[in-house]
């Protein structure tokens, strides 16, 4: 009868052995072993999206061939929020769903190219993976979420190594730093221009004409003899004579030659008083002042016709444009000046303000500025810099190749002319050249609140934000640049063309989340490396409890402890014993640690006091009195095996024989007789039981 009820348990519990592991409760039992990939397959993208490629294993003997599985992956970035990636389906080999065929038999593996498009706050992201089993009745049985790796997206723009030159010299082709033009033109003329006023009829000088007494006239005339002392040398004193085109032909070219001579006597004689009085004044040598071969150019150019009708259209005569078509139409010189003549009858404002402002003798001195050579300047830039002009020392820069010449010469022209914009920003390239970008954006910024309109400047701005992937900034200084005169077309280009950098990593364990399945919750994986353990003897009084340390795999170390007190006899037997003993022991399991079988090697030491009749090789015995007290070594080894239960929990019956070395006092009826007596023996177990253990 006995023996039935052991078999009909066994055979109930082989049942549900077979029905958990049978269908979908054996893929869910072991979903753990479904392995996962990240890799990366575009390292750099573009157009904002990237895209990662997950490899699924399935291992041998695993799918179902009526069940289906929905993986969905997804990203969790920092924060915990989630951008769920597009499903992936399987299903096994006579299901009749979606998704690719998973044989049942060998381990299959399959890849899934994953889109991702590019969000600012999904950078740093863990990939998950959420699944849910669907049997052939359509029953949902969802998995533990898997942490399977990390994705981390950044952002980058091309890397660029800008050229540095001036605008007028660039093509355009790639992004370059523009040095300020140091508008600088050797040997450039410059000029400068008055008027005398005539009456009618006239060419001798009447400085009570109302348009030579007027104040800016006045001002203009005395400004031509500063001007010429103001530069190097004297091109040339151009003199045009003008009548107004109411009189005769022949009369009217003849004043406006005369009046050309009476400019020319005037400026000459103005010219030797002004000499005189300069003199004078700066206590130098008049011959030093005296400007030797002046070129004078006179030009009589008879009647100012395009001066009157240009002065007739701006006037308030309301008939103007008829008038002006009807002397237009006339190709006879006689009848021209006879419309004049007409007009001055009729309007007032023709012969009091027209007219008499074309009967002049024009003055325009023209002089040369610059004359210094190239070798004189570039000497001037390093010894004497406060000697030329801001523009010279921009110009001198031209001349060297030396870095620090050129720092050298625009720092100077800082100090001299500080508020000129352009050494700041000639200087800042040179910073961009040499690295010293911070320094760089302090002096361009400079640059710019001197000149808040130069379009070198704002690409200049641009360039040294875009190195510095001020992205945003950079784009505005461009847009800035081009609006005031640069095409920016190449570098705003470069600033909109967003690469995507990924780098992935998968993890060598997938990471269990704690998450809801069904009713229960699933505890996050971890690793265990330790167990306590205590052996069931201890319900017959002996205390036995152990640690255990895994070390790798299949190799741990474990320390036990036994110890019992029977002083009257052990259990029902009239054996008495008193024994500690310590044990060390390197165990191998050929599965993994903790897990089935294992074979260990065992040393130890004990003390005891005991009923030589309870020693295993003499069980057989009654006890007649005999005790042996002492001590004793022992090395062997031990077999068990090691069966998990529920959650972290375990048990572990073993056993471990070998041999002994004892040496020990004899007691006969608690009379010593015979003392230090040794022996070695091969004992068949000195330790074993049923270890219920935890571990951690």
């Amino acid at each position: 009868m006995k023996f039935i009820k052991v078999f009909s348990l066994l055979t109930i519990a082989g049942s549900l052995f077979l029905f958990t592991s049978c269908g979908v409760k054996k893929m869910i039992k072991k979903q753990d072993k479904i392995t996962y990939q990240i890799n990366n397959t575009t390292p750099e993208s573009r157009k904002g999206a990237t895209n990662i490629q997950i490899k699924t294993t399935f291992p041998e003997k695993y799918f179902n061939k009526k069940a289906s599985l929905t993986s969905i992956p997804a990203l969790k970035n920092q924060e915990g929020q989630k951008d769920t990636l597009k499903p992936i389906y399987f299903q096994g080999e006579k299901a009749n769903t979606q998704g690719s065929i998973v044989e049942y038999r060998p381990e299959t593996n399959f890849s899934s190219t994953q889109d991702i498009t590019y969000k600012a706050n999904f950078k740093n992201n863990v990939v998950s993976i959420s699944s849910t089993i669907t049997d052939k009745k359509g029953n949902k049985y969802p998995l533990k979420e898997r942490e399977i790796g990390t994705v981390n997206i950044d952002t980058k723009r091309e890397d660029i190594k800008p050229a540095f030159t001036y605008k007028t010299d660039n093509k355009n082709e790639k992004p370059t730093y523009y040095f300020s033009n140091h508008n600088y033109v050797p040997s450039k003329p410059v000029e400068k221009s008055a008027t005398i006023y005539f009456d009618f009829n006239c060419d001798n000088l009447n400085w009570q004409h109302p348009l030579n007494k007027k104040e800016e006239n006045i001002q203009m005339l005395k400004e031509l003899f500063p001007f010429i002392y103001q530069y190097d040398s004297i091109k040339s004193v151009e003199v045009d004579g003008w009548a107004s085109p109411e009189g005769e032909l022949k009369r009217n070219e003849e004043l406006s030659s005369n009046r050309a001579k009476r400019g020319k006597e005037w400026f000459e004689s103005e010219l030797n008083k002004y000499i005189k009085e300069k003199a004078k004044t700066d206590s130098v040598d008049i011959n030093s002042l005296i400007k030797k071969d002046i070129r004078y150019q006179l030009k009589d150019n008879g009647e100012d016709w395009d001066g009157f009708l240009t002065a007739l259209s701006n006037s308030n005569i309301k008939e103007k444009n008829q008038i002006i078509n009807v002397i237009q139409s006339q190709s006879d010189m006689d009848k021209k000046e006879q419309q004049i003549r007409n007009m001055i009858a009729i309007y007032d404002e023709v012969d009091a303000e027209l007219l008499p402002a074309l009967r002049r003798a024009k003055i325009k001195v023209t002089c040369i500025h610059n004359l210094k050579s190239d070798e004189l300047i570039a000497k001037y830039a390093v010894v004497s810099p406060d000697s030329l002009t801001n523009d010279e020392l921009l110009y001198a820069v031209s001349f060297t190749d030396d870095i620090k010449t050129k720092k050298q010469i625009f720092e100077k022209a800082m100090e001299l002319y500080p508020e000129d914009y352009r050494a700041y920003n000639d200087l800042a390239c040179i910073k961009i050249a040499e690295g010293n970008i911070d320094e760089a954006e302090t002096l361009l910024k400079k640059a710019n609140s001197l000149n808040p309109n130069s379009d070198i400047v704002y690409n200049n701005l641009g360039l040294q934000a875009y190195q510095t992937k001020d992205y945003d900034n950079a784009e505005k200084h461009f847009i800035a640049s081009q609006n005031l005169g640069i095409n920016q077309e190449n570098n705003l280009f470069l600033v909109k063309d967003t690469i995507f950098v990924l780098s992935v990593d998968s993890y060598e364990i997938s990471q269990t989340v704690e998450t809801e399945t069904g009713a229960e919750k699933v505890a996050e994986e971890k690793d265990v490396t330790m167990a306590i353990k205590l052996n069931a003897l201890l319900a017959v009084g002996v205390l036995n409890p152990a640690f255990e340390v895994k070390l790798s795999k299949h190799f741990s170390l474990q320390f036990d402890l036994n110890g019992t007190y029977w002083n009257k006899g052990f259990l029902w037997t009239n054996k008495p014993i008193k024994l500690f003993t310590a044990f060390l022991e390197a165990r191998y399991y050929p599965k993994e640690v903790f897990k089935g079988f294992f074979v260990g090697l065992n040393t130890g030491f004990g003390l005891y006091d005991m009923s030589r009749a309870i020693i295993p090789n003499f069980w057989n015995e009654s006890h007649n009195g005999i005790m042996h007290k002492g001590w004793n070594y022992m090395a062997g080894a031990t077999i068990g095996w090691a069966f998990p239960l529920k959650n972290n929990w375990g048990i572990e019956p073993f056993i471990g024989a070998g041999y002994t070395y004892a040496k020990y006092d004899n007691f006969v009826n608690n009379q010593l007789v015979s003392s230090e007596k040794a022996k070695h023996l091969f004992a068949f177990t000195y330790k074993g039981g049923l270890f219920i253990y935890y571990k951690f």
